[in-house]
C-alpha cells in the first residue's frame, strides 16, 4: 500500500479517535480530556511503526499516569513529589528498556500532578489516569482494527482486479 493511502488510514484513525474522544469529553470532562488528549499522541501515521509506537506511548502514558497517581496518594504534589515521579518514571522506562517512552512517561507524570483549584489532588489524579489508559487502550484498538482490515481490502482489490483487469 502506497504511503498516501497509508496515511488516509492514519488520518481516519485521528477521525475516529477525536469522535470517540470528544463523546468521552462530554461525557465527562475531566476524564474526557485525558482519553481525547491520549488517543491523538499514541496514534502512528507510519504502518510499519504503528503496532510498537502504539505499545511505547501506552507504556509511556501509563507509567507516568501510574508513578504521578501513586505520588498522589502518597502526598500531594509539590516540586519534590513532582521530581521524584519524574526520576521514578524514567528509572522505570529504562528498566522496562523503553527509553523512546522516557519523556511522555515524564512529561505524563507532571501532567497527573497538576491539580485545578477546586479539585482535590487525588479526584484529579485518578480521572487522569483513568483517562490516560482509556485513551491508549482507544488507540491501540484502532490500529489494530485497521491493520486488520486493509489486508482484507487489499485482497478484494486484488481479487476484483483480476477479474476485471487494473484500472489504476
Amino acid at each position: 500500500m502506497n504511503k498516501r493511502k497509508l496515511f488516509l488510514v492514519y488520518l481516519l484513525n485521528c477521525i475516529a479517535g477525536v469522535s470517540i474522544g470528544f463523546y468521552c469529553l462530554q461525557r465527562n470532562a475531566e476524564t474526557g480530556a485525558w482519553v481525547l488528549v491520549s488517543v491523538v499522541m499514541v496514534l502512528a501515521p507510519d504502518r510499519d511503526d504503528a503496532v510498537k509506537f502504539d505499545f511505547n506511548r501506552i507504556k509511556a502514558n501509563l507509567i507516568g499516569a501510574l508513578t504521578g497517581l501513586l505520588l498522589t496518594l502518597i502526598h500531594p504534589s509539590n516540586v519534590h513529589t513532582m521530581a521524584l515521579g519524574v526520576l521514578l518514571a524514567a528509572t522505570i522506562c529504562e528498566f522496562l528498556n523503553v527509553k523512546s517512552a522516557t519523556r511522555s512517561a515524564t512529561v505524563a507524570v507532571i501532567l497527573i500532578s497538576l491539580a485545578p483549584a477546586g479539585k482535590t489532588f487525588y479526584e484529579v489524579a485518578a480521572a487522569r489516569a483513568i483517562g490516560v489508559g482509556s485513551g491508549c487502550s482507544i488507540a491501540l484498538s484502532l490500529t489494530l482494527l485497521s491493520h486488520a482490515i486493509i489486508p482484507v481490502f487489499r485482497k478484494k482489490a486484488e481479487h476484483y482486479s483480476s477479474q476485471f483487469g487494473n484500472f489504476e
